[in-house]
């Protein structure tokens, strides 16, 4: 950052307040980074809902094919990440942003429009890869410029605020997707999405061209490679069964909903509650660090949650699953946050480890949807088992994390990660 006229001299005061402006700008950068975050993640959240009441209301979709509209999605996504993750490595961040949120703005979201028009469920599938596609390329690039912009301890409180951003996101979508689609037309609620997105470009597009990071600034003491190495791995396992659990629950609880009669805006308000789950837990998770490295943290709230499923599916009424759903949020919120967290800190190839951590994710994601509409399918009889498959999925995974953590080499497990102590809170 440069210094006003007068400022150099040899006094310690001088080059704190060059540090300390150093500091205020890419606090800026972060808070636009938070902004944009929340603001794609409410178009998406809703944008996922709406096209997936549409068709099942207008188009009169099966579960099954429920599930290949999230498939469609999900694995476009997922597969876009692993391709492409490592580009903002090695081309920067800030133009793939642009290119992104323009994609989603003036392509993408017009096209559903006319989807809706034609009202044929293979253009709302391509839609839907498009949309997939176009997202892949944003958020890799913006975790690892996050990633950037937060050195040493700071990394920590930086992915929390971010986290706790995207989900308030989502949150707010799931709601208001299924209200504005309740209330007013198709077209009229994705006209909401495109201005949306429009102030999400507006916020994202800025380029940071006085701040330059080096690589010893940004590492974190106290973190043994080995062992953040096995709690990634560990983490990523999760993190696809959580994304399993909420892929299925996105696209094909509409069909669960619908034959326990409720109403759309019943179905917003339950999936709102789960997205609070998460929300508060990334809240919780950013103000205690007594989490980090710990399996049984982990592992425990990931058999909360397969229970949570499991009651969910025998289950009746609203107030069931408004009370169970936050369960499943809460557990999606860990494994996120452990994943993209312990990635994040081993501090190299950030875009390669984001476009990863998102690829593992969609994979989940693409598979929920396409395994639970097709045991929606097969058992009629019974709607929860929609439900009681994840919940397997969740109690299986739980398993193998600790089956891995058991068997992994001893000379792996030797180290110590990072205490509570280590990490004080930083305004």
């Amino acid at each position: 950052m440069p210094l006003k006229e007068g400022e150099l001299t040899d006094g310690a005061g001088v080059h704190r307040d060059a540090t300390d402006a150093v500091h205020r700008e890419l606090r800026r950068c972060r808070i636009r980074l938070y902004v944009a975050s929340f603001l794609v993640d409410v178009v998406s959240a809703a944008y996922g809902l709406v096209v997936s009441a549409h068709a099942e209301t207008h188009l009169a979709a099966t579960p099954a094919e429920l599930g290949y509209l999230g498939t469609a999605f999900s694995g476009a996504y997922g597969l876009g990440c692993l391709l492409l993750g490592g580009w903002s490595d090695r081309r920067g961040s800030t133009v793939l942003i642009w290119a992104s949120l323009s994609c989603v703005t003036f392509v993408v979201l017009p096209a559903v429009m006319l989807a809706g028009a034609l009202e044929w469920l293979p253009a709302f599938c391509v839609a839907n890869a498009a949309y997939g596609l176009s997202i892949a390329i944003f958020w890799p690039p913006v975790m690892r410029e996050l990633s950037l912009l937060s050195p040493g301890r700071l990394l920590w409180r930086s992915v929390g605020a971010f986290n706790v951003c995207w989900a308030a996101g989502t949150a707010l979508g799931n709601f208001l997707g299924p209200t504005l689609y309740g209330q007013f037309a198709l077209e009229f609620t994705v006209l909401c999405l495109i201005a949306c997105a429009v102030l999400a470009l507006g916020t994202a597009a800025f380029r940071i061209r006085s701040i330059e990071t080096r690589r010893e600034d940004l590492r974190t003491p106290g973190v043994d490679e080995a062992r953040g190495a096995l709690f990634l791995n560990l983490a990523r396992i999760a993190n696809f069964c959580a994304y399993f659990a909420m892929g299925g629950v996105s696209f094909v609880f509409l069909y669960v909903a619908s034959e326990l009669g409720f109403a759309l805006e019943t179905v917003g308000l339950i999936l709102f509650s789960r997205d609070i789950g998460r929300f508060l837990a990334f809240a919780g998770l950013r103000a205690y660090g007594g989490w980090h490295y710990s399996l049984w943290w982990l592992v425990g709230i990931q058999i909360l949650a397969g229970a949570a499923l499991i009651s969910s599916a025998i289950a009746g009424s609203a107030w069931h699953f408004l009370v169970l759903f936050p369960f499943v949020g809460l557990f999606s919120g860990v494994s996120y946050y452990s994943s993209l967290y312990y990635g994040l800190n081993l501090r190299s190839a950030e875009g390669q480890k984001s476009g990863l951590h998102e690829a593992i994710l969609a994979a989940g994601f693409c598979l929920g949807p396409l395994c639970c509409g097709t045991v929606g399918n097969q058992f009629p009889a019974w709607p929860g088992v929609v439900l009681a498959l994840p919940a397997v999925v969740l109690m299986l995974g739980a398993v193998v994390e600790v089956f891995l953590a058991a068997f992994w080499k001893p000379g792996a497990r030797t180290g110590v990660g990072p205490s509570q102590a280590e990490f004080p809170i930083i305004q």
